[in-house]
């Protein structure tokens, strides 16, 4: 374990006691080396630098002028030339505003060689924390060759950088230097983007090879305070307080602020890694506001964008600030190159017949390359890769659910969900939390372990200090409704609870993560408890008011949105947070059927926001019943924009409520394309292939996968649509009706008021002219839509006139 000396003056203690307690009280030495006079002398500083890994300096004025400093620190310059170990152990942070570069107090070897390039002032101890962090792994690369190889492994992809250095050494039209301050790097999870960027800018000598960069993660809902205030919190590089949050001005002063934060980010030289989940990028445009903050940002690297979504190339070819780049698969003599190296520093080299023997298995994706390798490792053996080579082949393909299926651990699927759904719900959780949930319970220690191991979560902040979930490993346990364990949800709750009653002490609230404050204030603002305006900004409201709405609490939506209304946040708040907290305020007035929907949905209607004003209307028509007016509102919305989801979406419920299949079919096959790792999607489209006389081999393989994957969601935890869907397939593919209703019977042991499983016993026994089956069902089903919902009603009303056209009634029937 790496040893730190923390040498300081005492009246710094405030500055350097958080540094203490960030790497704990085993790492490093924290009392016992001050510059005080007569404290210790400098064969003693020698004796701690021999037991120490590293040596820190804390210059300030106070320390400057103690009689140490002036009695015995200009001797060590003899010693240290004299030992170039010891010199590069030595490692001085100036925290004094009032002391410049050239205080002729500070002695010469501190300025010159090793030092020199970290002689500079920070005033955040977070950043402190990252510069110490940075020394510790270079003097460990300079140890251990093995450790800087696998550190800096990346093999390949020789054209996407020489294009990078090309588009550095661009000039304008003016013959300047373009001097790019962006990089926008798209791709699937896993294609190699950190791994890209950070090559790209060691091959271009603009980042060093012990260099690892600061990073921050931004959601879909977060907005540009969240940026702030992940910069200034978590990051470090600014003196704004969680509580100032409220107080950050309009957009323009907001604006502003980043630049500040980004330029403060340059002086300390640091280059910011940014995953970036639609909040900078969405619809291959980055946002209006972070446009202007690049114009205004010095002229460097200073950001690095990790995103799904490609930019528009055409619009972004010649925009001075920016580089763009879209990583795919990598080429045959990458891939192979990338096991030859991969495999030798992980030591199992795979020899020449053993990448022969992959040729026609590996895509090309990286993380398949590495799974390859480690499943070799684990094994201790390539030839049990090679016996089960299918895993390999398997790996690309293989999406959300499945994953977790093979992570999860049968006898553990309660705490794999809970410790899931932590991370998901906060979003980047202090690994300081971690480490107390796990001391309450060890088992979440070895679930770490295991989701580490497979690489669906990673590390962000300035060290590594928060960890987070990938965005699609965690859109899908959000979707899902993973939910916490009774051990976490009662940390969270008594932590809520603290946040409750210390949130008007500083000292509380100045060492409070922004992710963990921004958590509390939502959780409070949800259940309806008193939260002081100052914590209240939009993207908090956002995030209330889509869970409260996802969880049908419709009339806390109404409560919610009409306090941010009346208290003009509302109206303060950038376009897009109002767009997103108007449209879940008018979805949740057309759930409750309310007379206010129609006022309140032409507000769309006036900002010219018509694809969301149609789709809106068409919601409030599809819950009315009126499927007709509910279909051409939708179609309206296509007709703008063909690639509406949602919209595609609602059709194809009016369509599969109808029992129009075929007219379903096509929507519902474009939105499963689009989304397969949507469970609701799957479903839609697995119904209407159901329906279908003669199916493609595509849709065949496409109903196996489907099937598989209900099954792997079925073993992470219980689901619903598990017995739907396998209940249909042996009606509908088998042709096994009995064995088809036991599996429902089996559903409804679990979940019995599901509506949806009734409707399929219906279904299932009209094919079959089971006269009881279907009455039996059709009761059940009549009782459970008695709670108002339109859906419910248009499916018992077709089922009704099914039932009476078989029993000859001629009071409701369906051709």
């Amino acid at each position: 374990m790496d040893k730190i000396f923390l040498s300081h003056s005492s009246k710094n203690k405030n500055y350097v006691r958080p540094i203490y307690e960030y790497f704990g009280g085993d790492r490093c030495v924290f009392d016992e080396m001050t510059f005080e006079a007569g404290m210790q002398t400098i064969k003693e500083i020698f004796k701690g630098i021999d037991d120490a890994d590293i040596f820190v300096f804390f210059i300030s004025n106070d320390s400057l002028e103690s009689e140490w400093v002036k009695k015995e620190i200009y001797q060590a310059q003899e010693h240290l030339n004299n030992d170039s170990k010891k010199l590069s152990q030595i490692f001085p942070i100036i925290i004094d505003d009032s002391i410049a570069y050239a205080d002729t107090r500070i002695p010469d070897f501190l300025k010159t060689g090793f030092g020199a390039y970290n002689l500079r002032h920070i005033q955040n101890y977070k950043v402190a924390c990252k510069k110490i962090e940075e020394q510790l792994t270079r003097l460990r690369m300079e140890k251990e060759i093995d450790f800087d190889n696998k550190l800096n492994f990346f093999y390949g992809r020789d054209l996407e950088k020489k294009t990078f250095k090309e588009k550095l050494d661009e000039r304008d039209e003016n013959g300047k230097l373009r001097h790019i301050k962006c990089l926008v790097i798209s791709g699937i999870d896993g294609i190699g983007r950190r791994a890209f960027a950070r090559a790209a800018l060691k091959d271009s000598q603009m980042m060093e090879r012990y260099y690892f960069p600061m990073s921050i993660s931004l959601s879909q809902n977060d907005s540009i305070d969240d940026f702030i205030m992940k910069l200034n919190s978590d990051l470090g590089l600014g003196d704004y307080n969680n509580d100032d949050i409220a107080k950050l001005g309009s957009m323009d002063d907001k604006i502003d602020i980043l630049v500040e934060l980004l330029n403060t980010a340059q002086k300390y030289r640091e280059q910011i890694f940014v995953e970036d989940d639609m909040c900078l990028v969405k619809s291959s445009e980055i946002t209006y506001w972070f446009e202007k903050v690049l114009e205004k940002i010095g002229r460097k690297v200073t950001l690095v964008i990790i995103t799904r979504i490609s930019l528009n190339s055409f619009r972004y070819r010649r925009n001075k600030n920016v580089f763009q780049i879209s990583l795919q698969n990598l080429e045959p003599s990458d891939t192979f190159g990338f096991l030859r190296g991969y495999s030798k520093i992980c030591g199992i080299p795979f020899e020449e017949e053993d990448i022969d023997f992959f040729t026609e298995i590996l895509t090309g994706y990286p993380l398949q390359i590495q799974y390859c390798v480690e499943l070799a490792c684990d094994n201790q053996s390539i030839q049990y890769v090679k016996d089960n080579s299918y895993l390999v082949y398997d790996m690309p393909k293989v999406n959300s659910a499945k994953i977790l299926d093979v992570i999860i651990e049968d006898n553990l699927k309660e705490e794999y969900n809970g410790f899931l759904a932590l991370i998901a719900q906060l979003g980047t959780v202090p690994v300081s939390l971690v480490e107390y949930v796990i001391k309450k319970n060890a088992v979440y220690r070895q679930i770490l372990s295991r989701i580490k191991m497979f690489t669906i979560c990673s590390t962000v902040g300035t060290s590594g200090e928060y960890l987070k979930l990938n965005s699609v490993i965690r859109d899908y346990v959000l979707r899902s409704g993973f939910s916490m364990t009774d051990d976490i949800k009662g940390i969270l709750n008594d932590n809520i609870e603290e946040f409750t009653k210390r949130m008007e002490d500083p000292q509380y609230m100045n060492y409070l993560s922004f992710s963990e404050f921004s958590y509390y204030v939502k959780e409070n603002l949800k259940n309806n408890v008193s939260v002081p305006d100052r914590f209240l900004y939009a993207t908090v409201y956002v995030k209330s008011v889509i869970e409260l709405y996802n969880a049908g609490k419709y009339l806390r939506v109404l409560d919610i949105v009409k306090e941010m209304k009346q208290s003009r946040l509302f109206l303060n708040s950038d376009e897009d947070a109002k767009n997103v907290i108007q449209f879940y305020y008018c979805s949740a007035l057309a759930r409750l059927k309310m007379i206010e929907f129609d006022a309140e949905v032409s507000y769309f209607r006036e900002n010219e926001a018509y694809q969301q004003y149609n789709f809106l209307k068409g919601f409030n028509y599809r819950l009315q019943g009126q499927y007709q007016m509910a279909e051409n509102s939708y179609l309206n919305v296509l007709g703008r924009n063909p690639r509406h989801d949602k919209a595609r979406r609602e059709l194809v419920l009016i369509y599969t409520n109808m029992q129009d299949y075929d007219t379903a079919l096509d929507l519902a096959e474009q939105n499963y394309r689009d989304y397969p790792e949507n469970l609701y999607q799957m479903q839609a489209y697995f119904d209407c292939l159901m329906y279908k006389i003669d199916l493609t081999e595509r849709q065949k393989e496409d109903i196996n996968d489907i099937l598989e994957t209900a099954e792997s969601i079925y073993r992470i935890a219980a689901s619903e649509i598990y017995f739907q869907l396998k209940a249909k397939y042996l009606a509908f593919i088998d042709n096994d009706t009995e064995k088809a209703l036991q599996v429902l019977e089996e559903g409804l042991v679990k979940f019995d008021h599901s509506f949806y499983i009734h409707k399929d016993y219906f279904d299932i026994c009209r094919r079959a002219n089971d006269k009881l089956g279907m009455e039996k069902a059709y009761n059940n089903l009549r009782s459970i839509a008695g709670s108002g919902n339109a859906n419910f009603s248009i499916a018992l009303l077709c089922r009704e006139a099914y039932l009476n056209a078989f029993q000859g009634n001629p009071k409701l029937q369906l051709g």
